[in-house]
């Protein structure tokens, strides 16, 4: 993980969004760049948005190296467009949560930005805290993702220089029990991370009330079991039923405030 890009809307929540670039790129020995991207400003104001900024570099320490960028024009077009030319491999995005933001990153709007990018994100809210907990213990739901691959690799940037734990879980429904897909990917999500000497468990959790997909209960684990960030993936597979855009909206906007990290296939 190389350069670390963080969304600036000037309002408190990227106080919120620095703390963890801080805390990411201080482990992964990671640049940091400062992206603010504007809808209805000119070049003329480039300066002025530059300038801005200066608070927020201010809380870096002077150990990690800090660009800061502006952009301007429609946010979901020119943030993907951005990630690739400041060669961006990791992105945090902060939300205010279920009321909003200056760019409405709330529900749909937060999940279509996310998709829309090649690289991994870490979608947090102006509750999430930052601490030594945040990456100890990683929540990997098992889906019957095509590309589950990506998923595994992307996580393990995050997990092995965090000496992350990682539980990689999966739900049961009656009367449906969990597929051969699923299988196949519980199966290669533990000979991975054994193969890369990353700490993981298996739990197994059978549904206990009925929601259409499974964040009402992967949330209620984690409030139970001192999960510090979420994993899932950005897109869904055609035939993915496992984490419906429903289902990612709910957890990307948990109560709880717990960092989601959203792999991504590029």
């Amino acid at each position: 993980m190389n350069k670390i890009a963080v969304l600036i809307d000037y309002t408190p929540t990227c106080i919120k969004s620095i703390q963890f670039a801080v805390g990411i790129a201080s482990t992964c020995q990671s640049d940091i760049v400062l992206v603010h991207i504007a809808s209805d400003g000119t070049e003329e104001k480039k300066d002025e948005f530059i300038a801005n900024m200066d608070s927020y570099t201010a809380l870096i320490p002077e150990n990690i190296e800090v660009e800061k960028h502006v952009g301007f024009g429609n946010f979901y077009s020119v943030i993907p467009y951005t990630v690739t030319k400041l060669e961006v491999d990791f992105l945090i995005v902060g939300t205010h949560g279920k009321v909003g933001l200056k760019q409405n990153l709330l529900g749909s709007n937060i999940l279509k930005l996310v998709k829309s990018l090649h690289v991994p994100s870490l979608v947090i809210s102006d509750h999430s805290v930052y601490s030594e907990k945040t990456f100890a213990k990683i929540l990997f739901p098992i889906a019957a993702d095509e590309d589950f691959n990506v998923k595994l690799n992307q996580v393990s940037q995050i997990a092995k220089p965090f000496g992350s734990k990682v539980c990689l879980i999966y739900i049961e429904k009656e009367p449906i029990r969990i597929s051969s897909e699923y299988t196949k990917n519980l199966d290669q999500a533990v000979a991975f991370f054994t193969s890369k000497n990353i700490d993981h468990e298996v739990v197994k959790e059978e549904a206990t009330e009925y929601s259409v997909g499974h964040s009402k209960h992967l949330l209620k684990y984690v409030d139970n079991n001192e999960v510090g960030c979420i994993c899932i993936m950005s897109k869904i597979a055609n035939s993915n039923h496992y984490l419906g855009n429903a289902d990612k909206e709910s957890i990307l906007l948990n109560d709880s405030a717990i960092p989601v990290f959203c792999a991504n296939q590029g």
